[in-house]
C-alpha cells in the first residue's frame, strides 16, 4: 500500500505562511515515498494524511499540518530510524549548554574569582554540542537514514 496523496481540502485564501507549511508537508510526504516503508508504517503515516485532507477550514488545516509533521517525524524517527536534516544538531546544542556550558561557565568563574564569566562557559557548551550534533548528523546521512526535510 502506498502513501496516501496529500491534498487537503480547504480551496480558500492562501496565506504566504500557509503555503510554507504546505509545501513543507508536502516535502515530508515526497521524502517517505523515496524510502522502503514497511505497510505497519504507511498505514500511521496515512492515517495523519487523512486528517490533514479532511481539514475545511484555514486554521484548522493550519494547526492540522503542524500537529500531522511533527506526529510524523515521530513515526519516522521511532519506527524507521529516519531523521529530519540537523536532529542531533539541535538536539546536541542544547545538551551541550546544560552539561558542558554550565560546569565550564562555573570553572571559569571560581577560577577567575568572578563569576561574570559563566557566560562564557555557555558558550563553550554551545559549540561543543553543536559540534558533536554534527557529527552525529553526517553519520546518519552517511548511513542514508536521513530525511530530506528541516526541523
Amino acid at each position: 500500500m502506498p502513501v496516501n496523496k496529500f491534498n487537503p481540502s480547504y480551496q480558500g485564501e492562501r496565506s504566504k505562511s500557509l503555503e510554507k507549511q504546505v509545501q513543507r508537508f508536502q516535502k515530508l510526504i515526497d521524502s517517505l515515498r523515496q524510502k522502503e516503508i514497511p505497510e505497519a508504517v504507511e498505514s500511521l503515516v496515512n492515517e495523519e494524511i487523512e486528517k490533514v485532507n479532511q481539514a475545511d477550514t484555514k486554521p484548522l488545516l493550519t494547526a492540522q499540518l503542524s500537529k500531522s509533521y511533527k506526529e510524523i517525524l515521530k513515526i519516522s524517527e521511532r519506527e524507521l530510524d529516519l531523521l529530519a536534516k540537523n536532529h542531533y544538531t539541535f538536539k546536541w546544542l542544547a545538551i551541550g549548554m546544560a552539561a558542558f556550558g554550565i560546569p565550564f561557565g562555573v570553572a571559569f568563574g571560581v577560577a577567575l574569582d568572578n563569576m561574570a564569566f559563566m557566560g562564557t562557559g555557555i558558550g563553550v557548551g554551545l559549540a561543543i554540542g553543536v559540534a558533536i550534533g554534527s557529527q552525529k548528523d553526517k553519520e546518519v546521512k552517511l548511513a542514508g537514514r536521513q530525511l530530506d526535510v528541516d526541523l
